[in-house]
């Protein structure tokens, strides 16, 4: 997320006397998770050339930055304890009047759920409204209580690549990563003396967006048995890795136990969890679901699937001792198979 803030819009420049834009006033940011649902949001203010400052909240949507709402009055930011999926918006309407909007965040984006209005009158007497319904003193300030402030980030400009300078791209970095790994998996797992085509060893990969944060994470399988050369090239073993782009480099998130054929799926209607089937022997599978963070994964599930009661299939707790019925559907219906490409 933090690469796309010297690219927020038309806040973050302006024109000068010479018609050259050059960085407009950006006074703060946060980047967090405001629902807590692994995508992160981004809040930020910005002098609008007027009296009072102005602020934004951002999502990421397809890739792409998207503006959820944006405010007046130097807002500041908070969120409200014992809530989950709420942020508050407070700023100034005027000298006397000070309002805070309180949002439901959700992956749709924002909604409006109550307005707070604090007035002060000439006799600095304070009257409060909620939902432009007047309320007690000690109602609003038992609410106001709740509130925790989002301190922001300093903002530092990012400087502008120079049109010479060449940007990895995602695929790039990871296609480059692959291939060293190659070499260096066939390397570890041969046992013998016997001379490996790099092309007999078996490496498949998938580049995709699993939470659609806009980074990319890879997934990729490889032959630990079923080679020439390894401890039993007739009877095929693999292990498996998920991993993400930090700082342009590739870091390992998750690396599967070995396991005679591992499979990726994705659930439909999830935009954040990742399944991984492990097929053991004798139709025996491990399944575990994870939900896929910004730079980690989270086990969310893990499920035995096989005959484990008699010849009769299912799924099974992972310690088999309790039937769970269809949790990715009837006859698996919301998996989707991840396919991979020979590297």
């Amino acid at each position: 997320m933090k690469k796309i803030i010297s690219g927020i819009s038309g806040e973050g420049r302006k024109r000068n006397k010479t018609n050259v834009f050059e960085e407009y006033q950006i006074t703060g940011y946060k980047i967090l998770d405001l629902n807590k649902d692994g995508k992160k949001e981004l809040l930020y203010g910005y002098w609008s050339g007027g009296a009072r400052s102005s602020g934004a909240i951002c999502g990421i949507r397809k890739g792409k930055v998207k503006k959820l709402v944006d405010f007046g009055g130097s807002p500041q930011f908070y969120t409200v304890k014992g809530s989950k999926n709420q942020v508050v918006v407070g700023g100034a309407n005027s000298a006397y009047e000070y309002a805070y909007s309180v949002f439901v965040v959700s992956a749709n984006g924002l909604k409006e759920k109550d307005v707070y209005v604090r007035v002060y009158d000439d006799s600095d007497h304070m009257r409060v409204t909620k939902n432009e319904k007047e309320i007690s003193r000690a109602s609003f300030q038992a609410w106001e209580d709740k509130l925790a402030e989002i301190k922001p980030d300093d903002y530092k400009p990012v400087k502008p690549v120079e049109k010479s300078q060449h940007v990895r791209s995602e695929k790039e970095i990871y296609l480059k990563y692959l291939t060293r790994m190659k070499k260096s998996l066939l390397k570890k797992y041969s046992k013998s003396n016997i001379v490996v085509p790099l092309s007999d060893y078996y490496l498949e990969y998938k580049i995709m967006d699993l939470n659609g944060d806009g980074t990319k994470e890879l997934l990729y399988t490889f032959q630990v048995n079923g080679f020439p050369g390894s401890d039993d090239p007739s009877y095929l073993q693999q292990k498996g890795r998920i991993c993400t782009i930090q700082n342009g480099k590739v870091k390992q998130m998750w690396e599967s136990d070995t396991s005679h054929a591992i499979t990726f799926h994705t659930i439909k209607g999830s935009e954040s969890e990742i399944v991984v089937d492990k097929y053991i022997t004798g139709g025996i599978h491990h399944i575990e679901v994870y939900h896929v963070a910004s730079a980690k994964l989270e086990k969310n599930a893990s499920y035995i699937f096989g005959p484990i009661e008699g010849p009769e299939l299912g799924y099974f707790r992972k310690d088999g001792t309790e039937r769970v019925k269809d949790p990715f559907g009837k006859d698996d219906e919301n998996l989707k198979y991840i396919e991979l490409k020979r590297l």
